[in-house]
């Protein structure tokens, strides 16, 4: 559950890598008894993976099973109407596997990626060259055979260490 404003962009991305992005107005409001309203039209089989209402200044991060990654500006993704399609996150030719989430980032944001093993990575959200939204995108994530499941961002204390060391405590 996010609290928003009533003008916020929303941001959808579903298991197969479509991603949109509406103006929380076009959802209109509803009474308890409502159904909702559709968000985004989901391809046979798809399934949403990440609901993001970005905070200010921040980038959305994609992460796919993979190990594949995208960092993209949030005005790079054009508005578009509630209940579209959507756009793809990474193009059909980067075996990406599916979605496994979409956060949005600041540059002193620190993230965790969770292997289907129970594995705990450290991911780097950086903003790589040449990283638009249909890029390539590295496979940044060393993953070895192993397939990711899920990513979130981690709340971190950094504290002063020796000279030239950052020292952080990792709350999860």
């Amino acid at each position: 559950m996010q609290i928003t404003a009533g003008q916020d962009p929303l941001v959808l991305a579903s298991e197969k890598g479509q991603v949109i992005r509406f103006v929380e107005s076009a959802a209109r409001s509803m009474g308890r008894a409502a159904s909702g309203v559709k968000a985004i039209e989901l391809a046979r089989g798809d399934r949403v993976v990440a609901f993001v209402v970005p905070r200010r200044n921040a980038d959305l991060f994609a992460v796919s099973a993979e190990g594949y990654t995208r960092s993209i500006g949030l005005d790079e993704l054009r508005v578009q109407s509630r209940g579209g399609k959507g756009v793809r996150l990474f193009p059909a030719r980067i075996p990406a596997g599916p979605l496994v989430g979409l956060l949005d980032v600041l540059p002193d944001d620190a993230l965790l990626a969770l292997t289907e093993s129970g594995e705990l990575l450290s991911v780097e959200p950086g903003r790589g060259e040449g990283n638009g939204r249909l890029a390539r995108g590295p496979q940044t994530l060393p993953l070895r055979g192993r397939k990711l499941a899920a990513v979130t961002r981690a709340a971190i204390r950094r504290s002063p260490a020796r000279a030239g060391e950052v020292q952080m405590t990792l709350h999860i």
